[in-house]
């Protein structure tokens, strides 16, 4: 949705209940095709409550509120999925496999390729940052899910140094031989 454009190339004024209904119609647009009908039209409403201002400006408050909720990136689970298979996938697995290769003169060995990453694999830990309720830890057991990789790959923050009264040791699996 744009402003409109007169003649002279100047953006013209809309008038306020045109731009409430084009608002509208783009936030409908979005339920229907992003947002997984996650919000109607009720919704929207229930949620525009919040911004009864005590004066005469409650209408531009609510549009203004209107507008930057037609503004709104939502991400689903079908695309958070997505992203973090491309998120391993290109980070991660492509990267790793590109330097195994050139390690090797460029190998198309598949098996050897595979043989390699598997070891690189073994040394690699992912870790959330955060407290346990917040999303990287979330985001992690979601990446582990959509990647099928094994959960010794993840740790907690705790788990990254094992101390003792007297040393700092890394977890066993992760000593240098």
């Amino acid at each position: 949705m744009g402003s409109p454009i007169s003649e002279t190339g100047d953006t013209m004024l809309m008038p306020f209940e045109q731009l409430q209904q084009d608002l509208y119609r783009d936030l409908l647009t979005l339920n229907q095709s992003v947002w997984e009908r996650k919000v109607p039209r009720p919704a929207i409403e229930k949620w525009l409550d919040n911004f009864l201002a005590p004066s005469a400006d409650e209408g531009q408050e609510r549009l203004h509120a209107l507008y930057l909720l037609s503004r709104f990136i939502y991400f689903g689970e079908r695309e958070l999925r997505e992203l973090l298979k491309s998120l391993y996938r290109d980070l991660y697995r492509q990267p790793v496999v590109s330097a195994i290769r050139k390690r090797l003169n460029d190998t198309l060995d598949q098996a050897v390729i595979d043989a390699e990453f598997k070891s690189y694999m073994a040394s690699t830990r992912f870790v959330g940052i955060g407290g346990p309720a917040e999303s990287g830890t979330h985001l992690l057991y979601k990446l582990r899910q959509v990647n099928v990789l094994p959960q010794g790959l993840f740790l907690t923050q705790d788990q990254i140094l094992i101390t003792d009264a007297t040393s700092v040791k890394l977890p066993p699996e992760d000593q240098a031989a």
